[in-house]
């Protein structure tokens, strides 16, 4: 299967210069290389919600000479696919150094998981969603529930084709 994810703020998230966001995918306890993620903001900015914050398997520089007031409908740059084996044990690993209050991280970001069958965007505090805080900076999200509604989706597009 190909996935892609890419972490967006669900509310005003504000940028300083210099901050990041990593992401990369978690295959049964091993890190696929390829689906390293990395964004780096020179520039301060204060991101929308529903706006993109990060992406799986590419890296980005922001930077703008001279912001413009349509400088806030930013948009980081969006995920490239990556070939995973759907039924391995898959996390997702977030590093980033945004100034927000640690526990509140979750409550920052909604996670979009793209498929080939379309996509599924969660906020990191469903219920169903496992999220680990490993440390001030980082969270390891397991991709078990959003996996399955993958799956599920994709299973009734491949029906859906059949008739």
């Amino acid at each position: 299967m190909e996935l892609g994810f890419e972490i967006k703020a669900h509310k005003p998230i504000h940028i300083k210069m210099g901050n990041s966001m990593e992401t990369v995918i978690i295959a049964d306890g091993k890190i696929i290389h390829n689906s390293y993620g990395f964004d780096q903001y020179l520039l301060p900015i204060s991101i929308i919600p529903g706006h993109r914050l990060a992406a799986t398997g590419r890296t980005a520089s922001y930077e703008l000479a001279n912001p413009s007031p349509t400088y806030r409908l930013f948009n980081a740059k969006p995920h490239k696919k990556i070939r995973i084996n759907p039924d391995s044990k898959i996390k997702l690993a977030v590093i980033s150094n945004i100034p927000t209050s640690f526990r509140f991280l979750p409550h920052c970001f909604t996670l979009l998981a793209h498929s080939p069958s379309g996509y599924n965007e969660i906020n990191l505090t469903h219920p169903r969603l496992v999220v680990e805080k490993t440390d001030a900076n980082s969270l390891i999200i397991d991709l078990t529930y959003i996996l399955a509604l993958l799956k599920e989706k994709e299973r009734c597009w491949r029906n859906y084709q059949l008739f």
